[in-house]
This record gives C-alpha cells, sequence and structure tokens, in this order.
C-alpha cells in the first residue's frame, strides 16, 4: 500500500497541486462551515487546502481499491491507507506539502492532539452505510 500511496503522491505532485491556506464556505457561516471540494474540483484548480487534498487523496487510493482515512484534528486535515486491507495499521500522510515536499508520515499531528480531539472519517465504512458525496454540476458527466 506505500508504493500506491507514494505513486498517488508522486501523480498529484506532477500535476502541481499546490497547498493553500484558504477556506471555501457556504454563505454567512464562514466560521462555522467548510465546503470541502470534490476531487475533480481540485485537480482542476491545482490547488487545494488541507482538507480538499486529503478528500482527493483518499478518492485516488479508495480507485485503487485501498482503504483510505480522513483525519481531522482542530484547525487541520490529512489522509492515511490501511497497511493492508481490514488492517488497523494506517500510513498517515500530510499532503500539505504539495508541490515541493517529500513523501513524508503525518504521525506527528496525532502525536500533539489529544485523542479526543481526533476524527477519524474511515472511507469504505463510510460507504458502507452508504455515504457518498452529493453530485454537484462538476461531477457530471460532460
Amino acid at each position: 500500500m506505500r508504493s500506491e500511496a507514494q505513486a498517488v503522491f508522486q501523480a498529484m505532485h506532477h500535476l502541481g497541486i499546490s497547498y493553500v491556506d484558504s477556506m471555501y464556505t457556504f454563505g454567512n457561516f464562514t466560521s462555522q462551515a467548510e465546503r470541502v471540494r470534490l476531487p475533480r474540483e481540485t485537480l482542476l484548480s491545482s490547488s487545494a487546502n488541507c482538507i480538499d487534498v486529503s478528500v482527493a487523496f483518499a478518492s485516488a487510493m479508495e480507485n485503487l481499491g485501498i482503504d483510505p482515512v480522513i483525519v481531522i484534528v482542530p484547525g487541520h486535515a490529512f489522509t492515511g491507507v490501511r497497511l493492508t486491507p481490514e488492517s488497523r495499521k494506517v500510513l498517515y500522510l500530510d499532503l500539505t506539502v504539495l508541490p515541493d515536499g517529500t513523501f513524508s508520515r503525518a504521525d506527528y499531528w496525532l502525536k500533539k492532539t489529544p485523542s479526543a480531539h481526533v476524527l477519524t472519517i474511515d472511507v469504505a465504512a463510510a460507504r458502507a452505510l452508504g455515504i457518498y458525496p452529493i453530485p454537484g454540476p462538476l461531477a457530471q458527466p460532460s
């Protein structure tokens, strides 16, 4: 799984995806809600905040048949992939190093954040519950 994760990281690097410190919000709820862009939107714009790049990476991993997780801590999001199917061991990655950083682990976020402040979204578990993105205009076939 590590080699597949590294290949997706390299592909995102090759596409020139850059981390930007920005929030996309809904209406007047700027301090309470953040709009998460669909992976296609992220790839088309070549820029992403931490949650957008994590969702795009998780989507790519899911399409490869690998179980991703998205982790949200206060003020930040990153992603991970299960090292084997149904394993509890996860390789955590912080993709905000794009475009110039290198493929590296993000365990430090878990070490510095109290567990009560860590939200882990298991994408495979969400799918099993019937949770999928809401299709938008960019998600429609052209």
